[in-house]
């Protein structure tokens, strides 16, 4: 026959609060797995967002250079005041 060793209360509950500090630390991991998985969908997103973007840009120098080209034929070389709408041609030297 052995002979059973009885845990003390104290040892019990030592046993017991490592047990749930484990708990609580997997549990925390998996929240912030969660929280890792959302902020890469977010980056994704943003991501996806930045591309469309630069591609409108890229797309705007494009329609801008067409416009300025077409200007310059038309008037010649000068300066441009966007907001009162007048055009200055340079002088010729």
């Amino acid at each position: 026959m052995t002979n059973e060793i009885k845990f003390t209360e104290e040892e019990l509950k030592s046993i017991a609060d490592l047990q749930h500090q484990y708990e609580k630390s997997i549990f925390t991991l998996g929240e912030l797995q969660i929280r890792r998985y959302m902020v890469d969908d977010e980056i994704d997103s943003i991501k996806k967002d930045e591309h469309t973007t630069k591609a409108q840009y890229l797309e705007l120098q494009k329609t801008e250079e067409s416009l300025l080209q077409s200007l310059s034929d038309k008037y010649g070389d000068g300066v441009l005041n966007a907001k009162t709408g007048t055009f200055t041609p340079s002088k010729k030297q």
